[in-house]
Formats: structure tokens, C-alpha cells, sequence
């Protein structure tokens, strides 16, 4: 995914790095490591399970999760590839079981859409939104969808009716998404994955709950990236062509902060109040004032990030250890002093991908291995 088409690519195990990690006196080293991770000591991997969150997994036979996020009470949202490749969205109900929603979701090659789903957040009104890009060499638009939560407040219908809008203001590629002020929902978007472009390079759109996609507000020539809301009702988002990430107040107004590394992931706000982001080799944050940048080089490639109710962000990563001659993927949590700790323990699969929290657990995605992994505190 040139850095951010990975939104909407789907996810399998052949992303890990190829310089695979292994163990050595309880520390991760590279074999073959980019040069800011062989500048700094690797993060430290606690395997003894007097130490190590607990780790457990949720089978999804036959269904590939990828994005995810907290819904309402205690649930989880995800979008995922069924069997057959059916496009669709999964929900797990605190201390429930797996269930699917396809319909009114535009399968593979469908009106022009492409094969996967993007992100996924809960919306203002207690539903699911999530987008979906259209193909790079189609005419088609970008999508952004509403699953009802069952529990939601803009006349939503019953549990998994999916609405949606196309065109009349989406561009073709659909990147981040997010509540924000005003009680809407904010993507960004571009059209420059498509070729030829059909319409500007990136912009922050929005859309109400009830519908009514508004104009969008440029942004720096880049593609789409990842956006949050911080306390004070600003949207930040990545620009990574560019390097930079943007704020954007309520009322519109764009400033750009260049951060200056490669391939910027994903954004969250942090517990202490602070943006923080994924990037190639390094995790880093940025007060909401836009100064205090740091960078926290880690051995592994970061993906996506959250912050868990431990007070600690949590991330995944696409590398893989091996320990005990056994290969695994990892998953990663960095406090807000900066130091990261890497989890092998309890993961079967060899990546992990998307990542959320609940009021007590950190949920993440294991693609292509069918599983969901949940760290409980």
C-alpha cells in the first residue's frame, strides 16, 4: 500500500518484513534492519507470563479481519474478506460471538469499487461508518458507508442495515475516517490514485448522520491518511507524500507540520493528550499545539496504533519474531515516556494489522490467519 493505498489493500501474511527477528537474552534484534533501528537498542520482548499481557484469540474461520474498532457496549467492528471473497463487516458483541453483514455493500468490481473495505470508526451517532475506494483504473467514486449498531441515533434500522453515500462530493479514493465537530463524520480523500485524476489531489470531506456529503477542504497534494479528533474538536491527518501531518480547525483552517520521516501510518490521541503516529521504523508524537515533535525509532515496522485503557499506546506491525525456532507475529505496546515493549506470547498468526480498545481490552486483527487477538486488563 504506498504508505496509505494499505487502507484499502488487503492484508496478508507475505507483508512481513523479510529480515526476520530473533531472540536473543530477552531482547529483539534485527538480522537485517534499517539503519534507525540499528541505531538504537531493540525493544525489549517479554515472554515470561508473569510479565506479559494475556493474550487470547477469537477464531473467525474462513474470514480474514482486517480494520477494527470499538463500537457501542462494549462491541467490536471490523471489515473483513468472507469466504468466496464477499466484501463484508463483522461484529462482536461483548462476550458474544462473530457475526457478518454483507448486504448494500459493493462487492469486487461492482460500480467500479475496489475488493476491500478501508477503516471503520464509530460514528457521533452511536452507528459504524466505514469507506470504500473505488478501483484505480474504474470510473467509479468513493463510498462511505453507515452499518447500523442496533443502538444508534439517526434512524438508523436494525442491527447491520448498511446506507451509504457515492459521488455527489466523494472523490475515488477514500482514505481516513472519523467522528468530529459539528457531530459529522470526516473522511479524507483524493483522486489522485486515479488515472487520470478525476478531481482534486486530497481533501478533508465531511458528512452529516443523516446524510449530505459536504464540499471538502483541500489539503497538501498527497494521498489520504489516517485522521482523529484531538479534545479540542481539531481534526488531524497524514499527509505522507508530503511528510507532514495537518490540523485542521473547526471552521476549516489547514496548517501543515512537517514531521520529515517516511511511510506515516496511522494517527491517534494519545492519554496524555498528545498525537501519535506510526511511520517506517519510528513512533511519534506531537503536542496539539503542533510543537514537542518526537520520534521513538523501534525494531520493528509499526502499523496501526491506539491507546489502550492501560494508559499505554498499543500497535501492531506486519514484522515477525522467532522464537524458539518458531516464527510469530507481534504486537507492540510504547508508553507516553517512549519506551516500547514487543508480545509474542499468545499470537498465532504472522502479522497483525488493525488495532482498537474497549474500556478494557485491545483488540487487534490477525488477517489472514482468521483471528482476532484481545489483550484483557
Amino acid at each position: 500500500m504506498s504508505t496509505n493505498t494499505r487502507w484499502t489493500a488487503r492484508r496478508t501474511a507475505s507483508r512481513r518484513l523479510t529480515a526476520a527477528m530473533v531472540l536473543t537474552g530477552g531482547a529483539v534484534m534485527l538480522a537485517a534492519a534499517p539503519a534507525a533501528a540499528q541505531a538504537t537498542t531493540a525493544a525489549r520482548l517479554l515472554q515470561s507470563p508473569a510479565t506479559a499481557p494475556a493474550i487470547s484469540e477469537v477464531a473467525t474461520p474462513g474470514v480474514e479481519a482486517l480494520n477494527i474498532t470499538a463500537g457501542p457496549n462494549g462491541s467490536v467492528w471490523y471489515t473483513a474478506i468472507g469466504s468466496s471473497s464477499l466484501t463484508e463487516i463483522g461484529e462482536i458483541p461483548a462476550g458474544g460471538h462473530p457475526a457478518y453483514f454483507s448486504d448494500g455493500i459493493f462487492q469486487a468490481g461492482q460500480d467500479g469499487e475496489d475488493a476491500d473495505l478501508g477503516l471503520i470508526t464509530l460514528g457521533p451517532d452511536d452507528n459504524l461508518w466505514f469507506t470504500q475506494s473505488a478501483e484505480p483504473s474504474s470510473a467509479g467514486a468513493g463510498v462511505v458507508y453507515r452499518i447500523s449498531s442496533g443502538v444508534g441515533t439517526s434512524g438508523d434500522g436494525p442491527l447491520g442495515t448498511v446506507k451509504y453515500e457515492r459521488a455527489g462530493g466523494v472523490l475515488p479514493n477514500v482514505g481516513g475516517i472519523t467522528g468530529g465537530p459539528g457531530g459529522r463524520v470526516y473522511f479524507t480523500e483524493t483522486s489522485a490514485a486515479i488515472d487520470p485524476p478525476a478531481g482534486p489531489p486530497e481533501e478533508v470531506g465531511s458528512i452529516g448522520v443523516h446524510g449530505g456529503v459536504t464540499a471538502g477542504v483541500p489539503g497538501a497534494p498527497s494521498l489520504p491518511g489516517a485522521v482523529v479528533e484531538d479534545r479540542e474538536g481539531n481534526l488531524w491527518f497524514l499527509e505522507a507524500g508530503s511528510e507532514e501531518i495537518a490540523r485542521m480547525t473547526p471552521a476549516g483552517v489547514i496548517t501543515q507540520f512537517p514531521v520529515n520521516v517516511p511511510g506515516l501510518r496511522d494517527i491517534t490521541l494519545g492519554p496524555d493528550g498528545n498525537l501519535w503516529f506510526t511511520s517506517a521504523d519510528a513512533i511519534g508524537s506531537i503536542s496539539p499545539s503542533g510543537t514537542g515533535l518526537r520520534l521513538f525509532p523501534v525494531a520493528v515496522d509499526p502499523d496501526q496504533i491506539t491507546a489502550g485503557p492501560d494508559g499505554n499506546l498499543w500497535f501492531t506491525t506486519a514484522s515477525t519474531v522467532t522464537t524458539g525456532g518458531r516464527e510469530t507475529g507481534v504486537l507492540g505496546r510504547i508508553t507516553t515516556a517512549g519506551v516500547p515493549t514487543l508480545f509474542t506470547q499468545g499470537i498465532t498468526g504472522l502479522g497483525t494489522f488493525g488495532i482498537t480498545a474497549t474500556a478494557t481490552q485491545v483488540w487487534f486483527t490477525e488477517g489472514a490467519f482468521d483471528r482476532l487477538g484481545v489483550v484483557s486488563f
